[in-house]
């Protein structure tokens, strides 16, 4: 790749100095459609929950509802063979945790990194919102790394949201966001210090990487995305992609399957994107065809609507963009990651628990939930409900929960079955 400045960022960069207005009325447009649409469990604020208690600060309060993980359930002579036996074998309560992300609020104390590190949850991602100075980001990380040292079998996955600049977790590359980098190798590179940094911290991995392909005439999201060329894009993906493995760090590309043609920014409301399938397939899904091919082992979904869907149901949780795309088309076999459930892109028309239930269902395998630790609990059990009153087959929550172990295992964080055999 040239060291000059490519076309397409030429064009991208001169666009980008005149702004259009928000597309507002398709954005209410989409709201009203979405908000009788998407269908989520039935499962209510109301209904009975153990309470929780301060006597025990330290304790999770999934601790108080989750049971220990045995090492074998049904036939206890015998440890599990493979991990798909162990997954089979694991209690409803303990996988239903495993497929949650959370975050921790920015005033956390040290009982509120207790109660996310030993939740039995399958990952925490680290904001920027979530620290103030870097001391502060320095003392969460060591805290979380200590509790999660005391969890046995199951341990979360530690991850940094790093989309460049004022949105990174991390004090570190991109320190611009990435539109303002002139070249595929130096927003590359930037991810690369991203990914020592996210080492040097403890944590496994970066998500949010933007993947994302800028529409021609003045992109709504600026300078997050980083080109209007798929193939600049899909360079720059790879490369990323490459540049984490090599440091041992998960690279999760955002967002699939492609905002870059966004009506606005996801954090301002309900995203909607007129992109047809062909459209997508010629544009947006170059980029991620290429980082999978690079080895991604994780990739984040969008709350964004799409003309594939009647701009009705989000991808998050549209079985057409998680298995007939993401699995079928772009064969990916990793983790999927939904977007933040609490973010202003589908918090106003669907609640976290009824979210997380309808994203599983579609064919997410981690649902990701910053909201407080009531949002959380009330995904928990949003989702053992769903499972028992068989709105949510058992047969894809053990699905979901085996592509997050075998993350999980990747890296060292599944003390108990170390059969090698999925």
């Amino acid at each position: 790749m040239s060291a000059d400045q490519p076309p397409a960022r030429r064009r991208l960069l001169a666009t980008r100095r005149g702004r259009r207005a928000l597309a507002a009325l398709a954005g209410l447009a989409a709201l009203s459609l979405v908000a009788g649409v998407v269908v989520g469990a039935a499962w209510h604020d109301e209904q009975r929950r153990e309470p929780l208690r301060a006597e025990r600060p330290l304790v999770s309060f999934l601790a108080r509802i989750v049971p220990p993980i045995p090492t074998g359930t049904g036939n206890a002579s015998r440890p599990p063979r493979t991990l798909g036996e162990y997954v089979r074998r694991l209690p409803l309560e303990a996988a239903a945790a495993q497929v949650i992300a959370v975050s921790p609020a920015r005033t956390a104390e040290r009982t509120e990194l207790a109660r996310l590190a030993r939740g039995g949850f399958g990952a925490v991602i680290v904001r920027r919102s979530d620290w103030g100075r870097r001391a502060d980001l320095a003392r969460l990380v060591r805290q979380l790394r200590d509790e999660v040292r005391k969890v046995g079998t199951l341990q979360p996955l530690l991850l940094a949201l790093q989309p460049g600049g004022a949105g990174n977790a991390l004090p570190a590359p991109p320190a611009l966001s990435i539109g303002e980098y002139a070249t595929v190798r130096q927003a590359a590179d930037a991810y690369a210090a991203a990914a020592d940094a996210a080492g040097r911290n403890g944590l496994q991995g970066l998500v949010g990487v933007p993947a994302d392909v800028a529409a021609d005439d003045e992109p709504a999201l600026g300078t997050r995305v980083f080109s209007t060329d798929p193939a600049e894009v899909a360079t720059f993906a790879e490369l990323a992609v490459r540049a984490c493995l090599e440091r041992r760090v998960v690279c999760a590309p955002a967002s699939f399957p492609g905002i870059g043609a966004a009506d606005r920014p996801p954090d301002s409301g309900p995203v909607t994107v007129t992109r047809d399938l062909d459209s997508l397939r010629e544009r947006d899904l170059v980029a991620f065809a290429a980082a999978f091919r690079a080895g991604a082992q994780a990739v984040v979904v969008a709350h964004a609507l799409y003309p594939f869907e009647n701009f009705s149901t989000p991808a998050s949780m549209s079985r057409r963009a998680l298995v007939d795309l993401l699995r079928g088309e772009l064969r990916f076999s990793g983790v999927a990651i939904t977007d933040d459930l609490a973010s202003p892109a589908v918090r106003d028309f669907v609640r976290a628990s009824d979210g997380a239930v309808a994203a599983l269902r579609a064919g997410a395998d981690l649902v990701w939930i910053s909201g407080t630790p009531g949002d959380q609990l009330a995904a928990y059990a949003a989702i053992v409900h769903a499972v028992r009153t068989h709105l949510l087959p058992r047969a894809r929550l053990d699905e979901a929960v085996q592509r997050v172990l075998l993350l999980k295992r990747s890296y060292g964080l599944l003390a108990g079955p170390s059969a090698a055999g999925r």
